[in-house]
């Protein structure tokens, strides 16, 4: 009898271990704002200067993603494409956000997440004909070939210029190059396998400066650089726990 008790007490820790091994999924909500409201692809918003202004598109690459525990960090993600145009569609979808999951991951014990928006060299280097169907990078559609870079993250719109009640000029605020690369963190995570991210793209326009979005409504040159760089620090910064 007392053997059997034994055994018992062995199956049962054994299972109990086997148990707390199980795979476990991250999941990454993000949610789009604009001024701390649920923000509606085609409803109309106000632009930091009086300007109205909509949205129709909101892309980005990450890659580098990686959960972090006491200084050691673990890549879960190498690269991957988030485009939340179509969970913005309407308020509903806006409030309930896009749901980015990680499945399967043997640990989920850490305290900070970190990931790159955009490409590292290395991945920059390579073409979308390099890459399978399957692969992000194989996206034509995100490839500058004039720049022999990807498109690291796309803000697209129409706004009111000339202030007469249409939105006769297309914005198409597209980020990329080596230089633009940038890393975002969040720490003191506790080990929470749901991860809320709130980005805010009215402060992608305003940190305290207004972006001059009427002198370049449109990025698709080099020559651009210094406004992309502006909006990419801008949009790191718009990036926060929620």
């Amino acid at each position: 009898m007392k053997n059997i008790f034994y055994s018992i007490i062995a199956l049962s820790a054994l299972f109990l271990s086997s148990c707390g091994d199980d795979p476990t999924d991250l999941t990454m909500n993000f949610k789009l704002e604009y001024g701390g409201e649920p923000l509606v692809m085609f409803d109309e918003y106000s632009y930091p200067d009086g300007k109205t202004m909509n949205f129709t598109r909101f892309s980005f690459y990450i890659s580098e993603l990686a959960i972090i525990k006491d200084g050691n960090s673990t890549e879960i993600k190498d690269v991957d494409y988030i485009d939340l145009t179509m969970y913005n569609i309407d308020n509903e979808a806006s409030e309930t956000g896009y749901d980015y999951i990680i499945r399967d991951l043997e640990d989920v014990d850490f305290d900070a997440i970190s990931f790159n928006i955009g490409l590292t060299p290395e991945m920059n280097s390579t073409v979308p004909a390099d890459y399978n169907s399957s692969n992000p990078l194989s996206l034509s559609g995100e490839y500058w070939l004039n720049w022999e870079s990807y498109i690291f993250a796309k803000i697209e719109g129409n706004i009111d210029l000339d202030g007469d009640g249409s939105l006769e000029t297309g914005v198409a605020l597209h980020l990329g190059s080596d230089p633009i690369l940038r890393n975002i963190r969040f720490d003191n995570l506790d080990g929470d396998n749901e991860v809320d991210i709130v980005i805010d793209l009215k402060d992608v326009f305003d940190d305290g400066s207004v972006y001059d979005i009427a002198a370049t409504p449109r990025i698709h040159s080099l020559s651009q650089i210094e406004q992309a760089t502006e909006l990419i620090d801008n949009l790191v910064q718009s990036f926060r726990l929620n």
